[in-house]
């Protein structure tokens, strides 16, 4: 998987990308850090180039594993561009009342 982070006006944008690595290992913790460093920070990580298939449930994990970080820095984490099948798998399993979702 990629990840390209930029810096926006308000917030920093994560672009996810790619086919998810189940036996790569990833500390969220350790690439968050200069992102969380800074008061209130907005995360904002866009899902538009992941493809959709069998990795959902290892998508969301890492997804969660980003929101509970940034939850514990005091800052702000936001889904946007969720495909059609993710947001039906968010809605079925009820995720959409964890993550906050824009378009």
């Amino acid at each position: 998987m990629n990840y390209i982070v930029s810096k926006e006006k308000d917030h920093f944008l994560i672009k996810m990308s790619g086919k998810f690595n189940k036996n790569a290992t990833f500390n969220v913790r350790e690439f968050l850090t200069p992102m969380l460093s800074l008061p209130n920070p907005k995360i904002v990580v866009d899902l538009s180039e992941l493809p959709a298939g069998k990795d959902l449930v290892y998508q969301v994990g890492l997804l969660n594993a980003f929101r509970k970080e940034v939850d514990f820095a005091g800052g702000i984490f936001q889904i946007n561009s969720l495909s059609p099948e993710m947001k039906n798998y968010f809605s079925q399993n009820r995720l959409d009342h964890i993550f906050e979702m824009t378009n």
